[in-house]
């Protein structure tokens, strides 16, 4: 029985990586392809900023629905009905060559693999004794389909064509993910602590309901709202700032992007050991503060720092993964998942304002005043987080030794 189990959970990580990393690359197809769109498409700032609003738009649609039904059905089946939507959509991407069916089609794939994310954030702790070390090792596998994706396209992308063959790539990935996720299923065995919340979880969830007129929610919103436009900010938009603002051709301004990605990648491996002896609260404090202040200081002062965004990504790393743990601390496990898809998605507003102001804020003055957003945002983020550790204590907690 045990080795049953524990073969069960081997292929679950193996799946999870899997898709992960798919998912990691995914994610940073729009900063890595946004001068191919560019040219291909022959795109206005706007145009370009309308491919990022349309994935955040999915994000939003995607977590606001998603996580509701994984709180009401089964999980797995949800998990599975989510990257089959995922692959779906790729295969558009295959076959279409058309901006209208990008922006499109940027709604499904993106939305579902931001829920797909976050799926798997909430699944970890259903079956594995250590959820901060396994999530943060996850993610740092997401970071290498991140980063490599940036580094490799980065330097060999030349036109439309690569952007298909990736994403048939990615479906493949895909494909790989969902027959193991089959077998692990069958295998591994849920925790004992959250097979009792399994068994009343609809009638939990139908009872408890996410308070929306509570503080902590909307703190926890601002806190997300302002982090995603930190991290995202950067990852879709520093390709194109390093080209227009300081003259960086394409390969230069790549090593910037895939330094982020890169130093993001190897912090969820070097950290997780210590997100899992600290926990969710005391890791955001510490990493959060360091990863702050090296981003705002490398934007601050312009080229000659921007190593220091690079070398930032090893602190800021943890954030998300760890805040996803943070969210759950704060709610019952039976409306875990809603509680958390209802705070992401409504973060993921700011990452739509954003997006939709910094296309007409860079067409009008320029990248330069455009980009100092971001740290101020990044600074916000942390100013709230540390309000909200300080003023309330967590239901439960996770992650911690």
């Amino acid at each position: 029985m045990k080795d049953k189990k524990k073969i069960g959970l081997i292929l679950m990580y193996l799946s999870f990586g899997i898709v992960m990393a798919g998912l990691g690359a995914n994610d940073a197809l729009r900063g890595v392809f946004s001068p191919i769109f560019k040219d291909h498409f022959t795109l206005s700032s706007v145009q370009i900023s309308m491919i990022i609003v349309m994935s955040y738009a999915g994000n939003l649609i995607f977590l606001w629905a998603g996580t509701r039904l994984a709180d009401r059905f089964e999980k797995k089946k949800v998990m599975m009905g989510i990257l089959l939507i995922w692959m779906a959509a790729l295969l558009v991407y295959v076959t279409t060559d058309n901006y209208y069916v990008l922006l499109i089609t940027m709604l499904f794939t993106m939305g579902a693999s931001t829920l797909m994310n976050t799926m798997i954030n909430l699944f970890v702790p259903m079956y594995f004794a250590a959820p901060g070390l396994i999530v943060n090792t996850l993610f740092f596998v997401q970071g290498i389909g991140t980063t490599g994706s940036q580094m490799i396209l980065g330097q060999v992308a030349t036109g439309f064509p690569w952007w298909q063959k990736t994403n048939l790539l990615l479906f493949s990935l895909g494909l790989i993910g969902l027959i193991l996720f089959l077998f692990a299923s069958k295998k591994a065995v849920v925790l004992k602590s959250e097979t009792t919340d399994a068994k009343n979880n609809f009638d939990s969830a139908s009872k408890a309901k996410v308070q929306m007129n509570s503080p902590i929610l909307w703190l926890l919103v601002l806190v997300f709202g302002f982090y995603f436009i930190g991290e995202h900010g950067v990852l879709n938009w520093l390709l194109l700032y390093c080209k227009d603002q300081f003259g960086m051709d394409s390969n230069q301004a790549s090593i910037y992007l895939s330094m982020f990605s890169g130093t993001m990648m190897i912090g969820r491996l070097v950290m997780a050991p210590l997100v899992q002896k600290w926990g969710p609260s005391r890791s955001i404090q510490i990493f959060g503060g360091i990863g702050t202040v090296l981003y705002a200081v490398g934007i601050f002062c312009g080229k000659p720092t921007l190593m220091l965004v690079g070398i930032s990504g090893l602190f800021v790393s943890i954030l998300y993964p760890t805040l996803l743990l943070f969210v759950q601390q704060y709610y019952p496990s039976s409306i875990a998942s809603t509680a958390t898809g209802t705070i992401i998605s409504i973060a993921t507003i700011f990452d739509i304002a954003f997006n939709l102001l910094f296309g007409k804020i860079i067409d009008q003055m320029g990248y330069h005043l455009g980009f100092m957003i971001l740290p101020v945002s990044m600074i916000i983020f942390y100013l709230i987080v540390n309000f909200l550790i300080k003023k309330y204590k967590p239901l439960r907690n996770l992650g911690e030794a």
